[in-house]
């Protein structure tokens, strides 16, 4: 991987901030910033998709994507439900968009956008309503975990997974914790969810998932930094906690973990900026110019 990218974000007003982190020399670019301001991403190929948010009025359904080998910002086709604080992923150049809050309630609705039709459709639903909600492909299947249920004011500790050739989500072993606002990624061939909020606090503690069996199991290092609404990704073989809020000020800090290690180590330089909501993604290949895109003002909501 060249790098990671982190779009937009809260600090916590919403920001338009892009930057690029390189992994051969630790350093950190500030892009141009972008006219809107977005939440989650997903990658496609050489593509970095930006989906949903919040325009301080209302909840959009605004989705572009970033072309990393032309250099160029493109509009794509709209979700069909406003969504901000959604998760996100993408199964064999599928994207899903999944739960987030439309401005009156969290949602356990979820759709999916095939790249060659260029047109949403709604999935079946989520058990449960989920914001705030970590999304992630695991195996050829769509996880849906943690998040928080406004209606009954939970952080939630229960997982669900989307099998898309039956069109059908299944409950699966709850983690130990309640984790509104993970990072979620899938390393070393194992789900990672990590860290969050529990309701009374912001957790520094890390919850691995083996689909082979074992369940979820604690990971017996913890970040050493308590993050919510962070970003996750894995990049050069390593797994990277970007970024998020320790429940009083946003962090710009980022941490990495290496299995073969076995421990976090918090890395020299930090983000320009500290944000929370932010969207993060491993940068592959390609050219990372100076950033423009429609002037559409978007960022992410800041519920739990």
């Amino acid at each position: 991987a060249l790098g990671i990218i982190v779009i937009g974000g809260q600090v916590p007003r919403a920001v338009s901030n892009v930057d690029i982190f390189y992994i051969s020399n630790y350093t950190w670019n500030s892009l141009n910033p972008m006219p809107n301001r977005r939440c989650r991403t997903a990658s496609v190929d050489d593509r970095i998709y930006v989906i949903g948010g919040f325009n301080g009025t209302t909840r959009v359904r605004y989705v572009e994507y970033f072309d990393s080998m032309r250099g160029c910002w493109y509009s794509g086709p709209p979700l069909l439900a406003r969504r901000s604080t959604l998760g996100a992923a993408v199964i064999d150049d599928v994207i899903y968009a999944v739960g987030g809050f439309d401005g009156s309630t969290g949602l356990n609705t979820a759709e999916m956008l095939d790249r060659r039709t260029r047109e949403w459709e709604f999935i079946a639903p989520m058990s449960t309503r989920r914001s705030s909600v970590g999304v992630v492909a695991y195996n050829g299947l769509l996880y849906a975990v943690g998040g928080f249920d406004g209606a009954h004011k939970t952080c939630l500790k229960s997982v669900e997974r989307y099998d898309p050739r039956i069109n059908r989500w299944q409950t699966v072993e709850s983690m130990e914790f309640g984790r509104s606002g993970p990072g979620v990624a899938v390393y070393d061939g194992k789900l990672y969810a990590l860290g969050g909020h529990d309701g009374p606090s912001v957790l520094n503690c890390v919850e691995v998932y083996d689909a082979n069996g074992g369940g979820w199991q604690m990971l017996p290092c913890q970040m050493e930094t308590c993050r919510r609404n962070l970003g996750a990704c894995v990049a050069d073989h390593s797994l990277y906690a970007v970024g998020g809020d320790n429940g009083h000020s946003t962090l710009s800090s980022v941490e990495v973990y290496n299995v073969h290690v076995g421990s976090w180590s918090t890395l020299p330089t930090s983000m320009p900026l500290g944000r929370t909501y932010a969207g993060v993604a491993a940068a592959k290949r390609g050219s990372f110019p100076l950033l423009s895109v429609p002037d559409l003002f978007v960022n992410q909501s800041a519920e739990l």
